[in-house]
């Protein structure tokens, strides 16, 4: 008779799109393919001031103009180390240092092609790639800027060249050719850089769609009703939702390693089950937690060594859709009941009181009278009870306290019972516990437990008064609220046990033995549960186990 603390369901992340894109592009930016670049231009750099001032490179390297070479490669090492650093911490803006990086590169590589000797050093060739880079890194006719800029670049070292007579040929032809080349190489790296984008976005798209199905996946295993538990071949487990830990009593921040530990019944279930599938699978009875739970197991492979996906209902649940169906059928029955058997049950009572009032009669008569219109009684008083499932239009569940539900009833029945204080009591544990039940139906419940104590449960004791007693509340032992309805006297047999709640079944003549069958129904029409236990010291207990609120119900 200990309670179980409702476990709070765990929070849920909500489904909010998270950036799955690439790293190539950060927030609509290709910083990482800027980085890169930044990175070639420091070795580019490098290299040049490197094979320059070691005397180990070709010795076109600064050939026309030594001082102008030395001057251009170490400027031109500073500022691209400058650069990469910038790049690195992201700041200025992209679109700055991309700008600033291309005409840096256009200017430097046009002054280290002059102080070689001009365009016969091969130096204009690098201009390319700068090119090549605008075209990746920027979008729209930039591309093509970069490429004329640096035409005109050579184009113009090549007129001052001759302006000034330096070189002496001229090489107007291989300029055109390398412009040639630089339009061409920025428009292959613009759609080039189009495509990538476009990759980059449906690549980025579908991270994202498969993060959110990752989370929707997630967060519908983790809502569902049912248990789930996903062990692999050796029954380790791999995966279990909140339901399944409620189900099985397991608080939320325990991992259990293998099946067996979480439950030994369980992990032979499952053994059963591989050993042969179509065997029928059982009901789990969860003392810890009150609950009957049923198991089904799926395989997730082909293989026999492939794992296994294990759902757990509450069997409460199927046997809330079974009592509809139920009464669905009792509703339909009782319409002919109340054509063939209460019209003709109303005549013969109408009869027996006429027959009753002639002053014809013997005592022997009378006595027979009275036999009839106590059973025809009895029998309407049973076709009463079977209306009264059809009639019943379903729950209409509130959110109230145990406490103050209880004591109203106390009060309303100890006056209409003619109890005498203390007959009827209730301790609540704690005092504020909240459930979600019908009222009506709740005082109905009550009303044929309390019945049943103060008739059946009469203390052994002849000379005390009949004592039923009330507790409720939540406990560490009992999964939900519960109330509980208590009395001393000497229970029900095993035998009894197992059918008091069967429609019609009952040990007292007087009774319908349809009190307990409703009461039962009632609490399953509200996601509640009805038992009977045997408590140690003797007496009869009846257990409502009342379903958990949620933290919308739970809020006052």
């Amino acid at each position: 008779m200990h309670v179980a603390t409702a476990e709070a369901e765990p929070t849920v992340a909500s489904l909010q799109g998270r950036s799955t894109a690439p790293p190539a592009f950060v927030d609509g930016r290709p910083w990482e393919p800027l980085l890169l670049y930044a990175s070639y231009r420091v070795l580019l750099a490098g290299l040049f001031a490197g094979l320059y001032f070691s005397r180990l490179g070709p010795t076109l390297l600064g050939s026309f103009d030594r001082a102008l070479f030395a001057e251009s490669s170490i400027g031109y090492l500073v500022l691209a180390a400058l650069a990469l650093a910038l790049v690195a911490r992201r700041q200025p803006d992209f679109g700055i240092q991309v700008t600033l990086m291309l005409l840096i590169d256009i200017a430097t590589l046009t002054l280290l092609m002059h102080a070689s000797g001009g365009l016969p050093s091969g130096l204009g060739t690098l201009l390319a790639i700068p090119v090549a880079a605008g075209g990746v890194l920027l979008a729209g006719e930039m591309a093509l800027l970069y490429a004329a800029l640096a035409t005109l670049g050579m184009l113009g070292e090549q007129i001052f060249a001759q302006w000034f007579d330096l070189f002496g040929d001229t090489h107007y032809t291989q300029a055109g050719i390398h412009g040639t080349v630089f339009f061409a190489t920025a428009l292959v790296a613009r759609w080039l850089a189009g495509h990538l984008r476009q990759s980059e976005a449906i690549a980025a798209q579908r991270g994202l769609d498969l993060a959110n199905l990752a989370q929707l996946n997630d967060y519908i295993i983790r809502r569902l009703q049912s248990g789930v538990i996903v062990i692999d071949a050796e029954a380790r487990i791999r995966l279990i939702n909140t339901s399944a830990r409620a189900l099985l009593g397991l608080p939320e921040h325990e991992q259990p390693v293998a099946l067996r530990n979480l439950s030994a019944e369980l992990a032979a279930r499952l053994v059963a089950w591989r050993n042969d599938p179509t065997a029928e699978i059982g009901t789990l009875r969860m003392a810890e937690v009150g609950a009957d739970i049923l198991p089904r197991f799926a395989r997730l492979g082909a293989s026999a060594e492939s794992g296994t996906l294990i759902f757990l209902d509450d069997s409460s649940s199927v046997m809330h859709q079974m009592v509809q169906m139920k009464q669905a059928s009792l509703g339909r029955l009782t319409g002919s009941i109340a054509h063939e058997i209460r019209n003709p049950l109303g005549a013969i009572s109408h009869a027996a009181q006429l027959l009753d009032e002639s002053g014809s009669l013997d005592h022997g008569d009378s006595r027979l009278i009275e036999i009839i219109r106590q059973h025809t009684g009895r029998v309407n008083e049973i076709i009463e009870s079977i209306m009264q499932l059809s009639r019943r239009s379903g729950s209409h569940p509130e959110t109230q306290r145990l406490g103050s539900t209880v004591t109203t009833f106390i009060n309303e029945f100890s006056r209409s019972e003619g109890l005498s204080p203390g007959q009827l009591t209730a301790e609540i544990d704690p005092a504020d516990t909240r459930i979600n039940f019908d009222p009506v139906q709740l005082q109905q419940i009550l009303r044929n437990l309390c019945t049943n104590a103060l008739r059946y449960g009469q203390s052994p004791d002849p000379s005390g008064a009949t004592r039923v007693r009330l507790y409720g509340g939540q406990t560490a032992g009992i999964r939900g609220p519960y109330l509980e309805v208590v009395d001393d006297g000497p229970g029900i047999n095993e035998v009894s046990a197992q059918q008091i709640f069967e429609p019609f079944f009952t040990t007292d003549s007087r009774g319908s033995g349809l009190g307990l069958y409703i009461s039962r129904a009632l609490c399953e029409h509200n996601f509640a549960r009805l038992d009977y236990l045997r408590p140690p010291a003797g007496g009869s207990c009846f257990r409502i186990r009342f379903a958990e609120l949620t933290p919308t119900d739970a809020a006052p």
